[in-house]
């Protein structure tokens, strides 16, 4: 499949952010291209709705899939990720955009 998925048909993913009140974790949904190798799209819950990540939180989640838990990646459904090879509707529609 084209596409590892978390989001609220599967799990979604845990991820600590450092802000400003220190160190939070967040649920996120997002969107892994596994032939690119890359995440495409990723939303960071906060106050009950959905913020686009910003290039940083984006990169910074995509190093914590790629290095810190890339069995994730490898097999996403002993971690309850979805697979497909279509980008989910959410990922087509635009969020909030990150401050």
């Amino acid at each position: 499949m084209r596409y590892t998925i978390a989001d609220e048909n599967h799990d979604l993913w845990g991820h600590l952010f450092d802000e400003d009140d220190g160190v939070i974790e967040r649920h996120c949904r997002f969107v892994y291209d596994n032939e690119e190798e890359e995440l495409v799209r990723a939303d960071i819950r906060v106050d009950h709705r959905w913020i686009r990540a910003g290039r940083h939180s984006l990169n910074d989640l995509e190093d914590s899939l790629k290095d810190a838990n890339p069995e994730a990646l490898e097999d996403p459904e002993a971690w309850n990720l979805g697979q497909s090879d279509e980008m989910p509707d959410w990922a087509k529609e635009e969020a909030t955009p990150e401050p």
